[in-house]
């Protein structure tokens, strides 16, 4: 399947252990709740933060059926889209957040 856009998932994190199994906890979630809406595309862990990417063609409701997921117990966690060939993201979350880039 074709996807529109990429979703990505984003929080601060050292490189350690620990953070690396949190990452690894938190896209096996993802991977069991997203569904039909999308599908996770792997991961990343350096530069102090943690992404794990989401291929979809709805990023707004891909994000809504993890956000629970993903919002709670994670330093600075942030989330954003873009298309695909396109270098802009868009922030989704926290409300209000202005730039978004990733490392």
């Amino acid at each position: 399947m074709r996807f529109k856009y990429q979703l990505v998932i984003q929080f601060d994190a050292t490189d350690d252990e620990a953070d690396h199994d949190k990452l690894l906890e938190l896209e096996e979630s993802v991977i069991a709740n997203i569904g039909k809406l999308g599908e996770v595309d792997g991961h990343d862990i350096g530069s102090g933060e943690c992404n794990i990417f989401v291929h979809t063609n709805d990023a707004q409701k891909a994000f809504e059926a993890i956000r629970e997921l993903v919002s709670t117990g994670l330093p600075n966690m942030r989330a954003a889209y873009r298309q695909f060939k396109k270098e802009t993201f868009v922030p989704l979350w926290p409300r209000g957040l202005k730039k978004f880039g990733v490392i």
